[in-house]
């Protein structure tokens, strides 16, 4: 005998939303009230404020390396067919690179991770941590190596650090040798260059690690989905392309050799290890950390290389 109201309040990934001037984060039964920091490292990690744009303020100009630029200056006018015909100023601060702050022209975080011989001496975030351990526990490792550089040679970097210390079986097919590499370096350098350029670069205490293990490779990078991503859209390889760091993807794009396509990497690595007789990746979220593990064949690795 009472009128009843039901309201439906769809869940928006989109936006952030403030009552009174406040905004809040549901946890569990509770609404908690941000900080001023925690909200900025909300925004950061939802790609709403570009960590990527912002001004480097210890690194100068000339700081940024010659030749790095040069080179990606070369790779753009090879992809687009037309010079650039922009001095180094310029087309540092129209790619996004550099901004003009108090009459200087500073590097931005991203000009320092790209175009920086040494970036970690100002962001320590953005070395990358490789271990290769004995057996299928994190106890004893076998190798461990602390990856420095700009972000390209990271990726170069943890590639081959995996090579290094997969398997590499075959067989003789007449006067030719077959080889059978334990996992496809399609799968396991999309992940790796994902790791990197996907990255949340404002979570400064937080490091992209490698951990290889006697059955698995694991690659975790730090940073909260996107809104609108899921892991379960990973999983089936049905990912909108939706970018943290802008300027990164596009670096990577122009100088070649990292992105095959952009929005079909995660297809890309469930299509090689399916073709290679392995799972598919796993995705999962640990908190603020993506990890991605490629699982190996295991006993199976001789047996698997035989039929290569």
């Amino acid at each position: 005998g009472k009128i009843v109201v039901a309201v439906t309040v769809l869940a928006d990934f989109e936006r952030l939303h403030s009552v009174a001037g406040k905004y809040f984060l549901r946890v569990v039964s509770r609404n908690e009230p941000l900080t001023p920091r925690e909200l900025r490292r909300l925004m950061f990690s939802r790609g709403e404020v570009s960590f990527e744009r912002l001004a480097c303020e210890k690194v100068k100009l000339e700081d940024l390396d010659d030749g790095l630029i040069n080179h990606y200056i070369r790779k753009h006018e090879e992809r687009t067919g037309r010079p650039l015909n922009l001095s180094t100023e310029e087309f540092l601060i129209n790619l996004g690179c550099a901004i003009k702050k108090g009459g200087e022209t500073i590097p931005t975080n991203a000009g320092v991770l790209l175009f920086h011989e040494h970036p970690q001496l100002y962001l320590l975030q953005s070395q990358v941590l490789c271990a290769r351990f004995r057996g299928t526990d994190v106890i004893e490792y076998l190798d461990r190596k602390e990856l420095r550089g700009h972000l390209p040679e990271l990726v170069n970097q943890a590639t081959r650090f995996i090579k290094t210390h997969m398997r590499m079986g075959g067989r003789i097919t007449g006067i030719e040798r077959v080889d059978y590499p334990e996992y496809p370096e399609v799968a396991f350098r999309e992940a790796v260059t994902n790791a990197v350029i996907h990255r949340d670069w404002s979570m400064s205490g937080e490091f992209i690690r490698i951990f290889m293990f006697d059955d698995r490779v694991e690659v975790m990078s730090p940073g909260r989905l996107l809104p609108g991503i899921t892991v379960e859209a990973m999983q089936k390889g049905e990912v909108e392309s939706r970018l943290r760091n802008p300027l990164s993807v596009e670096v990577f794009d122009k100088i070649g050799g990292y992105i095959e396509k952009l929005g079909t990497g995660i297809r890309r690595m469930i299509d090689a290890m399916r073709a290679h007789e392995l799972e598919p990746p796993k995705f999962e979220l640990k908190g603020d950390v993506l990890k991605v593990t490629l699982k190996g064949p295991g006993e199976k690795f001789m047996e698997l290389a035989e039929k290569a």
